[in-house]
């Protein structure tokens, strides 16, 4: 006889228990036991497969658009931005889709699904493309947005980076002129191309990757056509620039199995070979080139010393680790100013057109062309203090580049070739290579650089150098006509976040032939100022190194 529970008097005698069901209402145990059971689990499953679409019938909606973050409103409810993944309701739906004036609407029907609805949804998705991208914009905005990130150094666990380079390559294919243009009519792509190539470092590579084959192709994937639309963009740039070796090793990532082929190939081989003949040749004896007597015109006001054409090597003397020099050939002479622009130079111009005039600062600000401090030296009687005595000599300072890009147009009003002594002759903000070239050519003479202290000299006060030009280096620092970029030497890129300034200014510690800085092109600042070149119509600068 098994034992009961009361009457167990030891732990030796608990394997002697058993528990024996009885019968219920006439019922075996091993009927409604397992009826209990299935039960249970009848009702677990029709609350995890049924309920949820009784209760709450609906699909899961995806919603993705042309640019992303527009906002998403249902029935007038605002549910979140692009993309997004939303639940519906059953029933009839408005979806309006909205980023700026441009909207699109949706009337959805939604339905339901009743069996297994919590673990698999009815869903839908829909992709809209709102309004016509404006290609010029998108890409400038673009790039600049994706320069801005790349200036700011390498991302870490708590700083991460955008991809605005894929995000603005989306973008760029929702546009049909983009769309319907053959693979060798797409000038604006190419454009995007090489403006990421030239902003890119290393830490950007995935956004960089992802557009290139974004802009190569509608679909995310690559094709054969879009790869072999990269390889002839890639040669095209490899062909115009010497550096182009170095700057895939730049952006190439750090790991040796994506480097190993690069360095053990037989172009990055023949590339580095042919780079450094040509830097070797270069830089053999650069001070002892013969110079020719300086020569001097006048122009709407301003003189212009002529810088002979030639060869050099940007960023001579190479002085840093790993820097590398790019060299180039400037194919005909051009004319640079011989001195810094003056206040009284600019009140000629601010007179004609006075909407740059310092009062109207506030409207200049609201539009972002400049900064609270522009022409902040400039007294209130300007326009008679400036025009005679020393107070008009002095370097204009407090300008952005917005500002002297108005200047220049100002004076090319009357068009090319107006110029006496250079045929089809325009005014220009120099390049940062001209500027560089003319510095050194300069710098062979006497110039007497001056770096310290707490305002700049007067202009022409210092001593000239080789070419009879003034204060090249270290009076004032001088805005340029180029972006600056990570790699501005190998391709010169047409939109960013900032312009590339030189020299140096009397506050800089350092001063030279081949400083660079960068600065936003709103910037008014007192260590920063200008001066203008005038080139012929087809000068060019080659690049040199094969």
């Amino acid at each position: 006889m098994a034992a009961r529970w009361k009457d167990i008097q030891s732990e030796d005698e608990i394997s002697e228990l058993s528990v024996t069901l009885k019968h219920r209402l006439g019922i075996s145990p091993y009927v409604y036991v397992p009826a209990m059971w299935g039960g249970a689990l009848l009702l677990v499953l029709l609350a995890v497969l049924v309920l949820p679409g009784i209760r709450k019938p609906g699909e899961q909606v995806t919603i993705t658009s042309v640019p992303a973050g527009a906002e998403i409103t249902v029935d007038g409810k605002h549910r979140g931005t692009t993309p997004a993944t939303v639940f519906l309701s059953q029933g009839s739906r408005e979806i309006r889709i909205t980023a700026g004036t441009a909207e699109e609407r949706i009337n959805a029907g939604i339905g339901r699904r009743i069996v297994g609805s919590m673990l698999f949804p009815k869903r839908r998705s829909y992709t809209v493309v709102l309004g016509e991208p404006d290609v010029v914009t998108t890409i400038d905005s673009g790039i600049t947005e994706f320069a801005q990130w790349s200036l700011m150094g390498e991302p870490s666990s708590q700083f991460q980076h955008a991809p605005v380079a894929h995000d603005t390559a989306r973008r760029l294919w929702a546009s049909k002129a983009v769309r319907s243009a053959p693979p060798g009519e797409q000038d604006e792509l190419n454009r995007f191309r090489r403006d990421l190539l030239a902003h890119a470092g290393r830490w950007q590579v995935r956004d960089l990757s992802a557009a290139m084959i974004r802009a190569s192709a509608p679909g995310s994937l690559p094709t054969p056509g879009s790869i072999g639309e990269l390889v002839r963009i890639m040669i095209q740039i490899d062909n115009n620039s010497p550096l182009f070796a170095h700057l895939v090793w730049d952006v190439a990532p750090a790991d040796e199995v994506f480097r190993a082929p690069l360095t053990d190939s037989v172009w990055a081989e023949t590339r580095l070979e042919a780079l450094s003949t040509a830097l070797l040749a270069g830089s053999l004896a650069p001070d002892e080139r013969p110079m020719p007597s300086p020569q001097v015109i006048e122009a709407r006001g301003l003189r212009f010393a002529r810088v002979p054409a030639g060869s050099y090597i940007l960023g001579y003397p190479l002085r840093d680790e790993g820097d590398q020099g790019a060299p180039v050939d400037f194919d005909q002479a051009f004319w640079i100013q011989d001195r810094e622009l003056t206040r009284s130079d600019f009140v000629r111009f601010v007179r004609e057109e006075p909407r740059w005039a310092p009062e109207n600062r506030d409207e200049l600000m609201e539009q972002r062309l400049v900064q609270p401090e522009y022409l902040a030296d400039w007294p209130d009687d300007w326009e008679s203090a400036f025009v005679t005595g020393a107070a008009g000599t002095e370097p204009l300072r407090y300008v952005s580049r917005h500002a002297i890009d108005a200047f220049v147009s100002w004076l090319n009003a009357d068009g090319p070739g107006n110029i006496p002594g250079v045929d089809s002759g325009r005014f220009a903000l120099p390049s940062a290579a001209q500027w560089e070239y003319a510095a050194f050519l300069n710098g062979l003479g006497d110039e007497s650089v001056v770096a310290g202290g707490g305002t700049p000299q007067s202009v022409g006060t210092r001593t000239a150098g080789a070419l009879d030009i003034y204060d090249l280096e270290g009076n004032l620092w001088e805005w340029t006509s180029e972006w600056y970029a990570n790699h501005y030497r190998v391709i010169a890129p047409t939109s960013g976040d900032q312009r590339i300034v030189v020299g140096g200014s009397f506050a800089t510690g350092e001063t030279g032939h081949n400083l660079v800085g960068a600065q936003p092109p709103e910037w008014t600042t007192p260590f920063l100022g200008g001066r203008l070149v005038i080139v012929a119509g087809d000068s060019e600068m080659e690049n040199n190194g094969r």
